[in-house]
């Protein structure tokens, strides 16, 4: 065990010489200082449940907590406020259920050993646990209002899915009869900034033939 002991040695004597005693002589034991490896799980899109292990090697019996951190992708130092934290009280140390991801970038994780009795202090720093997460791919799908005679009014509808919260713009815009490939000017354009997404008032059709409308989301953060 770590701390300041001492030593003292004694003589019984014999026939010749008489018994004595030393003084105490000092000495301190220093604690141990372990090193501690840490694993964190892989990234993916947004939703991906993030966690995190860490395993202490070199030191004298470990024993006491390990706290894990997960800072988000906006706080690149570590220095804020947590998203997630688990204080993990015995080895194996990992946590549970971990943190469901909620934002795009780079996250990080620290684990810091407390250490015990006889082991110092250690940790992980800011930028070994680095764990990327992607962007959702939402899918978009579209109704076109029915067509008819020249005259008649077009206007389209559009519904994300799959995505992370989706929020921005929608942009439809409409081709005429002429433009069978979507690649010249449209007749028609029109921005929606929220869903639902729906143009209106839409395009009143001036010549007979195929119409085709394309929607485009912008994505977000």
């Amino acid at each position: 065990a770590a701390g300041s002991y001492a030593f003292r040695a004694s003589y019984g004597g014999d026939g010749n010489y008489d018994g004595s005693v030393s003084g105490c002589e000092p000495f301190s034991v220093d604690k141990a200082s372990p090193t501690i490896a840490t694993t964190p799980s892989a990234g993916g899109p947004i939703g991906t449940v993030l966690n995190d292990t860490a395993t202490l090697s070199g030191g004298s019996s470990p024993t006491g907590n390990v706290t894990f951190k997960l800072f988000p992708p906006s706080d690149a130092t570590c220095s804020g406020v947590a998203s997630y934290t688990e204080v993990d009280p015995s080895a194996p140390y990992a946590t549970s259920p971990g943190f469901v991801s909620n934002a795009a970038g780079v996250w990080r994780w620290t684990a810091d050993y407390a250490g015990d009795a006889n082991n110092n202090p250690v940790g992980s720093g800011c930028q070994d646990e680095q764990v990327t997460i992607g962007k959702a791919s939402p899918t978009i799908s579209t109704t076109p209002s029915a067509g008819g005679d020249v005259g008649v009014v077009l206007n389209d509808t559009a519904t994300l899915s799959g995505g992370s919260s989706p929020t921005g713009n929608v942009t439809f815009k409409l081709f005429p009869p002429s433009d069978a490939v979507c690649e010249g000017t449209p007749v028609y354009t029109e921005v929606d900034p929220s869903a639902p997404y729906a143009t209106s008032p839409g395009y009143t059709s001036l010549v007979e033939g195929t119409y085709r409308w394309t929607a485009d989301y912008a994505g977000d953060a």
